[in-house]
């Protein structure tokens, strides 16, 4: 069909304007692209070279920052074990951190749950906590002999001493916190959070950040992550363990 019968058909006005805003948004996103480039590469804006130069230099910096990421990969010689309470965004932020180092990811708490056979949910309303509290333990003991690169644990896992005893003998361990509000909001959106089930769930993650503050604390690494994209989050915890290691 030529683009005259293209035209007349949907109406060359709309067609056309719709062209530009395309075109428009494309050269928003061109310019924020080169102008992150020069600052990273410690170009003046007035010095700036043209198009094809400053798009090498994008190039060289994404080349740069991918040798970064591998280089701190190379350094980390165990698991990076992102422990805290729940609804911080262990799994979503340990998936994207796996990803950046080209590894696996594991959630602990379904890794349970494919050993018991049941939700953690009703391991809890059955057995209790304590039961939950030592499967998780041998799980995680299990996870840290098999040469995974990130694991999220459940949100007790690192309460517990001898499993805390675990993760800080063998791997990296990433404590991922965040507000309070935060915390209710993101909580909200599941029912799967069976210690939330008895109460008031602000009062109860208060108690718990009170309860269990210390020993996340004992996590070498510590980012908060509140609302930030996944993605920041993920590269925050890296550079931090870069700068620990």
């Amino acid at each position: 069909m030529g683009l005259q019968r293209c035209f007349d058909l949907t109406g060359g006005d709309v067609f056309a304007r719709a062209a530009d805003d395309v075109l428009v948004a494309i050269d928003k996103v061109e310019r924020a692209l080169f102008v992150l480039a020069d600052r990273i590469a410690g170009v003046e804006p007035a010095a700036a070279p043209g198009l094809r130069g400053r798009w090498l230099i994008f190039v060289v910096c994404r080349e740069k920052a991918a040798a970064g990421v591998s280089g701190s990969a190379r350094r980390i010689d165990g698991p990076a074990v992102l422990v805290g309470r729940k609804g911080v965004g262990k799994s979503p932020v340990g998936r994207r951190l796996a990803a950046i180092l080209g590894t696996d990811f594991i959630d602990a708490d379904e890794e349970i749950e494919r050993a018991a056979n049941r939700t953690i949910s009703g391991i809890f309303e059955t057995r209790g906590e304590a039961y939950v509290r030592d499967g998780e333990r041998r799980v995680i003991a299990r996870l840290m002999g098999e040469a995974h690169g990130v694991i999220a644990t459940g949100g007790g896992a690192f309460g517990d001493p001898e499993t805390r005893g675990i993760i800080l003998g063998q791997a990296i361990a990433v404590w991922l916190d965040c507000d309070v509000d935060t915390l209710v909001e993101r909580t909200s959106r599941r029912n799967d959070r069976p210690l939330l089930r008895t109460g008031d769930p602000r009062e109860i993650l208060a108690k718990l950040k009170d309860q269990r503050s210390a020993a996340y604390a004992e996590a070498p690494i510590h980012v908060l992550t509140n609302n930030g994209p996944h993605a920041e989050t993920a590269a925050r915890i890296l550079e931090a363990i870069d700068a620990w290691l």
